[in-house]
């Protein structure tokens, strides 16, 4: 269950701790160095307006010019709940302000869209003379499911998408479908006779919900509550908002 609501306070707060601390501040060169580039993927000021791809589970940096010293800098305007507030910083060699989201919570997944509007305004307003947005598309790992192989040969058959072979069948022009979800039965069946192909846990697991913990903080258990209720989490932490309620849930 996705929201969408107002960061610009809580972006304010932080832009002006990034530019408290820009002294210590990496290079762009180096500023990935906690994951190899290849896995990141970076975001500039000519995506503006743009649908970015990510895969599931990488990490995601938006690099937009800023000048502090003019008392203007980049803040987010508004996110939707899921995905949460950024860490932001401010690379001094580059001139340009830095954010970052992760594409996975220990909640809920991630996977799919997210509007990200970020503006650029003077310290204690909130006036924009420029706006930067975009919307990511976070895209799930591929799923396990049988595929129908060597069609129109004497080994036509299903077989897994690793290249594993399943078993021959007259497949041509079918489909692997999950059905039986949570019972005994719960497998792949074919879209053209219903027969089973092979029995997987393919419905995936339940969402289950964790307790409060120091890892994980509820506001409310309640999700009627959870949809009028606006709140922010710390730097350290992402907003969660699902079937198990809202709350805070520590960064991994």
């Amino acid at each position: 269950m996705k929201k969408h609501f107002s960061l610009l306070a809580l972006g304010l707060a932080l832009s002006a701790q990034a530019i408290a601390c820009s002294g210590a501040a990496e290079d762009e060169s180096t500023a990935d160095s906690e994951e190899a580039v290849s896995t990141n993927t970076r975001i500039y000021e000519k995506d503006n307006g743009k649908t970015i791809d990510v895969d599931e589970g990488k990490n995601v940096y938006v690099y937009l010019d800023s000048k502090p010293s003019t008392g203007y800098d980049w803040v987010v305007s508004s996110v939707d709940r899921s995905i949460g507030a950024p860490t932001i910083d401010f690379l001094k060699s580059s001139s340009r302000t830095r954010f970052k989201w992760g594409t996975t919570s220990p909640i809920d997944s991630l996977v799919g869209l997210h509007a990200i509007k970020i503006i650029y305004v003077k310290s204690g307003t909130t006036k924009a003379i420029k706006t930067f947005s975009f919307t990511l598309n976070i895209k799930g790992k591929a799923k396990h499911v049988p595929e129908c192989v060597n069609v129109g040969t004497r080994s036509e058959g299903w077989g897994w998408a690793d290249g594993a072979f399943i078993g021959w069948e007259n497949c041509k022009g079918a489909t692997a479908v999950c059905k039986n979800a949570g019972t005994n039965k719960e497998g792949f069946y074919s879209s053209a006779d219903g027969r089973l192909i092979a029995l997987d846990g393919c419905s995936g697991p339940s969402l289950v919900c964790p307790p409060a913990s120091s890892t994980v903080s509820y506001v409310s258990h309640e999700v009627s509550k959870c949809a009028a209720l606006t709140f922010s989490c710390p730097s350290t932490s992402k907003l969660f908002s699902n079937n198990c309620g809202c709350g805070c849930a520590l960064l991994e």
